[in-house]
């Protein structure tokens, strides 16, 4: 999910869905300390997490996270809080179950995610091959061609269960 983007060089990370913190640990791991604010340093990573209990956990498990109880769609507001402008977040990494959500949602937030994401900064996110006969799977994938420049399938999580592929963009 994070090949290929430098978290140290980013100064903004978000993560939607960080549930047990599986990618929450390895962003984590690749951004040296010191970086976050939390540490001294002027880096911000925002895991918003709409479980409640979900989000208490990964605040306990990660403190260098700013964990927020609250839904994705959500993302400008609370990156504004944490002094983030529109068009200069470095990066969001998605764990959400898009092939649940109805489309008008699944679209408010890549929406909301596209305005805050600085040019070239990286958007990714995970679909299960099962979920491909969803009308919202096929949705997903249109509004991500859309609004990003740059959308590239990497199929290589055959060991997940139930198997997975990557969608990698780019604004």
């Amino acid at each position: 999910m994070v090949r290929g983007i430098d978290l140290g060089a980013c100064s903004s990370i978000v993560e939607f869905g960080p549930g047990s913190g599986v990618f929450t640990r390895a962003m984590l791991e690749r951004i040296p300390q010191g970086w976050a604010r939390s540490e001294g340093g002027t880096g911000t990573f925002i895991a918003i997490e709409y479980n409640r209990r979900m989000a208490r956990a990964v605040a306990r498990q990660f403190p260098r996270a700013t964990v927020v109880i609250d839904s994705a769609a959500n993302i400008e507001h609370l990156c504004g809080a944490q002094g983030i402008a529109p068009g200069t977040l470095d990066a969001v990494i998605s764990g959400l179950g898009w092939a649940s959500f109805p489309p008008a949602l699944t679209t408010e937030i890549l929406e909301a995610t596209a305005r805050m994401l600085r040019p070239g900064g990286h958007f990714r996110t995970f679909a299960y091959h099962l979920g491909l006969v969803k009308r919202n799977a096929w949705h997903l994938r249109s509004e991500l061609r859309r609004l990003f420049g740059e959308v590239e399938m990497v199929h290589g999580a055959w060991a997940n269960l139930p198997p997975a592929f990557i969608y990698r963009c780019r604004k």
